[in-house]
């Protein structure tokens, strides 16, 4: 979707497929369409989404917030779209995490246009596009690394995760709170989970806050350790999808039907059950708490974790845990893992 605008503004049509995705919230897959017809588009919303470019504008203004805050993914789409318009591009309320600079990066070495970034405002003034080729390095995905974290919390002990470096202040924080200690060496970073604990109350916030990705899995990692947290998500409306599930393990969670969800840390029952991953993050946490079971746990619909990490089970396997995947990857439904 990040590139919609872009391939759009090259071929004159861009194909999106069936929208899909995340389905734990009303999400700012809309915004991305107000950012085409911005650029000129006719957006046709039937069930194999599709715009056509119908007329180009002389420039863009653009406000990249959705109705949750600043959104990364159409801060980065609508930035990718001045590789293939040279008119000026006025942004508002631009997303301001890390991967926002490395695209800004990537797009003025690139095309040698002038950008022009003020807090949440970015313009990218009028001009003839280059084309250069360029190297940039993406950050690591923290998520991935709070994920692995959370699966090790219940067992207090320690792993070694290649090619992180540093670790971003709201990463930090949040694993502080969760008694998560970790030492940094180049590019291989320790973690500790010995001293895991609940943290009595998590506040996810837009960046630079706790990162809302992390809140499933967190959620996770403290259902078997004896206390209480109360996570509040004030990204998205109602973050609970890895509540069901969850539950159906045998772990205490309370919804308020809102923004608010009360884990209670708790031994879970031992009988074998079957879960079915919801989305990325919630399908993450199901995998990582019935790793502190001890009892058979079947979870289908794989296929989901699998659009957020390169390998969920080798990673898992390579830190000690006994996980079998019994179908091929890439189905998508029935996978189990």
């Amino acid at each position: 979707m990040c590139l919609s605008t872009a391939v759009g503004l090259r071929h004159g049509i861009v194909h999106l497929g069936e929208l899909g995705g995340c389905n734990f919230s009303h999400r700012p897959v809309e915004r991305h369409m107000d950012l085409l017809r911005a650029f000129g588009f006719i957006v046709y919303e039937d069930i194999e989404c599709r715009a056509e470019l119908k007329h180009r504008v002389q420039e863009v203004r653009f406000d990249c917030a959705s109705r949750f805050g600043p959104s990364v993914g159409v801060t980065c789409n609508a930035i990718m779209a001045a590789t293939q318009y040279e008119g000026a591009i006025h942004l508002t309320n631009i997303a301001l995490e890390p991967v926002v600079d490395i695209i800004i990066e990537m797009v003025s070495r690139g095309t040698r246009r002038h950008i022009v970034r003020d807090g949440r405002c970015l313009t990218i003034h009028a001009g003839r596009n280059e084309r250069l080729d360029v190297e940039v390095v993406l950050p690591p995905d923290y998520t991935v690394l709070l994920t692995y974290a959370a699966a090790v919390m219940p067992f207090h002990t320690a792993f070694v995760a290649e090619g992180v470096g540093a670790i971003p202040d709201c990463v930090s924080d949040l694993m502080g709170r969760c008694g998560i200690t970790y030492q940094v060496d180049g590019r291989a970073t320790r973690l500790s989970t010995v001293d895991a604990r609940h943290a009595r109350e998590l506040t996810f916030r837009p960046w630079p806050g706790l990162p809302t990705d992390a809140a499933p899995l967190i959620a996770a990692g403290l259902v078997s350790l004896p206390g209480m947290t109360t996570i509040t998500d004030l990204v998205y409306d109602s973050r609970s999808s890895h509540v069901p599930g969850l539950k159906r393990q045998g772990f205490d969670l309370r919804h308020d039907g809102g923004q608010q969800i009360q884990i209670r840390g708790c031994e879970p029952h031992r009988l074998p059950v079957q879960v079915q991953a919801p989305d990325i993050r919630a399908g993450a946490a199901l995998l990582i708490a019935s790793l502190a079971r001890e009892a058979k746990t079947e979870l289908t619909n794989y296929a989901q974790i699998q659009r957020g990490y390169e390998d969920c089970i080798r990673d898992l396997q390579q830190i000690g845990f006994p996980l079998r995947r019994v179908t091929a990857p890439l189905v998508p439904a029935g996978a189990t893992a």
